[in-house]
């Protein structure tokens, strides 16, 4: 089978969608499937078995250059999209304003995967009146998206179910496909000199007890709630900090928040780092974070990257009592504490890493274990191809 995967993402940087794209069409070329990818740039790790096409630089600018940009881009693609695509079997998109255009050719058959709910989203990032008349048109054109696609591929229950009942669309068009981690890469790594070096390279000291947070540094992701949470900790003989692997646009805020704490080195900002080198940083940690809000979230559920990532290095975390991370309490891989109780996170961090060397070993081992039962992309390759199969009839 032919699939033409078709996205707007920015292929060549380290953030979630890029990563997503590019391993979920990796693992779909390892099934047998034979896969073109197109995007904006070209990934920085090697896609075995998928041919990869460039489809022009993102936009960058002020709002108007930024917006005339993107308007190119998507009429770039677009029509490389429908060139290519009389030779594809399926066409797979997650971008609405793609599925959007595709839902007005009938003859064209096509996925869409629905990441989350971008509507919702906008209206997130923007709270003025232009965000939320933007968020209104994203989610009109999301609808026709899902509507008119012959499968929809959902990251979470909460999603298929929205879509289901907001958007009418049928149940037997709808399936679910978790995030996943890619676990050749993130294993609980052994390199004691490597990771020495890199705590020195980072200005963290034998006694200190890292506290990592992974990914994008979003308005979903409560890293200010964390670093709240860090300076209320009180360790025997050790000094707990935070670090703080990612970017995003509220980094400076949380840079001056960081600032006004008694003690500030307790939070160390590495910024974005290689993909390949994510793993590294991980294993730092003797424990791992997500906190998350409650407004997006709790209604959409959580399927995030930087878990599977967390739990295939062996990794304990710490999460925000949110739809779908029930399992951590239940199999002692994490703790969960209620959203937006600074107090509340910092007892269960303080809870873990006053563990013993016995229930360290039992997680790293039975972290990686669900990684590799539940996690891995091949999982959700399995359930796109399935989906894509059953689209192209």
């Amino acid at each position: 089978m032919h699939i033409l995967f078709v996205t707007l993402t920015k292929l060549d940087r380290n953030r979630g969608d890029a990563i997503h794209a590019a391993e979920l069409a990796r693992h779909l070329a390892r099934l047998g499937a034979r896969v073109t990818l197109v995007g904006s740039g070209v990934p920085r790790f090697p896609l075995e078995g998928v041919t990869v096409l460039d489809a022009g630089p993102a936009p960058r600018g002020g709002p108007v250059r930024r917006a005339l940009g993107f308007a190119r881009l998507v009429a770039r693609t677009f029509a490389r999209t429908l060139r290519l695509g009389r030779e594809a079997d399926v066409i797979y998109t997650r971008a609405v304003v793609l599925g959007a255009l595709l839902a007005l050719c009938p003859r064209r058959p096509f996925v869409f995967e629905a990441n989350g709910l971008q509507g919702d989203e906008k209206r997130m990032l923007s709270r003025s009146l232009w965000g939320r008349i933007e968020g209104g048109i994203v989610r009109a054109a999301e609808a026709l998206c899902a509507r008119r696609a012959r499968g929809v591929v959902c990251v979470t229950p909460g999603i298929r179910d929205i879509l289901a009942r907001e958007y009418g669309v049928p149940a037997d068009r709808l399936a679910v496909a978790n995030n996943g981690v890619n676990l050749d890469l993130f294993t609980p790594q052994t390199d004691p000199q490597g990771r020495q070096a890199l705590r020195t390279s980072l200005g963290l000291g034998d006694r200190d007890a890292a506290i990592v947070f992974l990914g994008a540094l979003a308005p979903w992701h409560d890293v200010a709630l964390l670093i709240d949470a860090v300076a209320r900790l009180e360790l025997k003989g050790r000094r707990p900090v935070l670090l703080v692997v990612g970017d995003g646009p509220p980094r400076k805020a949380l840079e001056e928040q960081a600032r006004t704490l008694p003690d500030p080195g307790r939070v160390v900002f590495a910024g974005d780092v290689p993909y390949a080198e994510a793993p590294r940083y991980l294993t730092l940690a003797d424990v791992c974070a997500l906190p998350l809000t409650q407004e997006r979230n709790e209604r959409i559920g959580v399927s995030p990257l930087k878990l599977y990532s967390y739990l295939a290095c062996g990794r304990f975390t710490v999460a925000s009592r949110v739809g779908g991370f029930d399992f951590l309490e239940e199999r002692r891989l994490g703790a969960l504490a209620p959203c937006g109780d600074a107090a509340a996170f910092a007892a269960a961090l303080e809870a873990w890493l006053e563990a013993g060397a016995d229930e360290r070993r039992r997680v790293e081992r039975e972290a990686r274990r669900y990684a590799e039962e539940h996690g891995g992309w091949d999982h959700a390759a399995r359930t796109v191809l399935d989906v894509c199969g059953r689209a192209a009839g």
